[in-house]
């Protein structure tokens, strides 16, 4: 039985965009293989980043740290989200979790859990997101005065997240009052939109640029091959509420994805490609089908190509007016297929 729909998510691809991101920040890296690595399977990204030896990755939450850690990451874990009151047992099970500090009940939270071993943690300064982190360069320094007074921690590493490339720069400068209170062996704050442009601290934390989204770095395919293809009369109507109505004979290929695998109905009208050729979408996105106008250069066994280098994510981003990040987790296609 062969796959109708599926995935492919080139490992190899993933590995150079990481070296090209080392090379190009001049900087050790730290990936964002949050949310399941984006949706596209994180304990294939941890076997990857065993084996090209980074030291670090980065979670949002302990759930998906333990996921990790249960699987033998050889690498540190650094949860981004405050710790819940219950998870501090954890810190006592795994010598690879690392945590972030992110308010002062995190660092209460530390002092009355018994912890028996020495535990990594990274402060986490907000300088504009008004999301987490200490936000006031007073009430930052007396927590970490009381994080110093702890046998039990160590002070790895701070960081930010910025808003946007434009903000970057002036967030930087509200960063550097925190980063010189206390030498950080770990600096971390440049994303995939300012790892270029910045040169501070000595680690960037990357997220969506590992993945790709462009026809030059983009890893990810999503293809099927059609369910039937079917000649449509004028005068007829396709899918569903009759919104379409056929003005002229064609030919409709059905193909097996619809907003059930995160095709969604707004991508009405988004343009497929088979053979290096696009071709128009039409009638509303079913929940599992997904309708396409071909001509006859089109059969059952032409590989339909939802997006791949030629037809990027950062395109269909654009025609929803989202982020390329967005696509990339809102994909739910079940076949995924490793190229190693």
């Amino acid at each position: 039985m062969r796959d109708l729909l599926w995935i492919e998510i080139n490992l190899k691809k993933i590995k150079e965009n990481i070296h090209y991101i080392q090379e190009h920040s001049k900087k050790r890296l730290i990936p964002i293989i949050k949310s399941n690595a984006y949706n596209l399977g994180d304990l294939e990204l941890m076997e990857l980043i065993n084996e090209i030896e980074l030291d670090y990755a980065a979670v949002v939450d302990m759930n998906e740290a333990i996921t990790l850690l249960n699987a033998n990451a050889n690498y540190k874990i650094l949860v981004l989200n405050s710790l819940e009151k219950c998870e501090y047992n954890y810190l006592n099970n795994f010598k690879n979790l690392a945590i972030s500090i992110n308010k002062f009940e995190d660092i209460d939270a530390l002092q009355e859990h018994k912890i028996f071993r020495k535990v990594n943690v990274h402060l986490q300064v907000d300088t504009g997101m008004s999301r987490h982190g200490f936000n006031n360069i007073q009430d930052y320094k007396y927590g970490l005065e009381k994080l110093k007074e702890m046998d039990n921690i160590h002070i790895e590493g701070l960081y930010t997240h910025f808003t946007s490339l434009k903000n970057a720069f002036n967030q930087l400068e509200k960063f550097k009052d925190y980063a010189n209170a206390y030498p950080f062996k770990m600096i971390h704050l440049a994303s995939s939109s300012t790892y270029k442009q910045l040169d501070f601290g000595n680690y960037v934390r990357v997220g969506l640029d590992i993945y790709g989204s462009t026809k030059e770095n983009q890893a990810i395919k999503v293809a099927c091959y059609p369910l039937c293809i079917n000649n449509v009369q004028k005068g007829s109507t396709i899918g569903y509420d009759e919104t379409y109505f056929v003005t002229k004979d064609m030919r409709v290929a059905v193909l097996p994805i619809g907003y059930a695998n995160g095709f969604r109905r707004d991508l009405r009208g988004y343009k497929v490609m088979v053979n290096n050729k696009l071709y128009n979408t039409v009638g509303n996105v079913c929940m599992n089908h997904l309708f396409v106008e071909v001509d006859a250069n089109v059969n059952m066994k032409s590989e339909f190509i939802i997006t791949n280098l030629n037809h990027s994510i950062e395109n269909m981003a654009r025609y929803l007016n989202t982020i390329p990040h967005e696509i990339l987790c809102m994909l739910n296609i079940k076949t995924k297929k490793y190229i190693r």
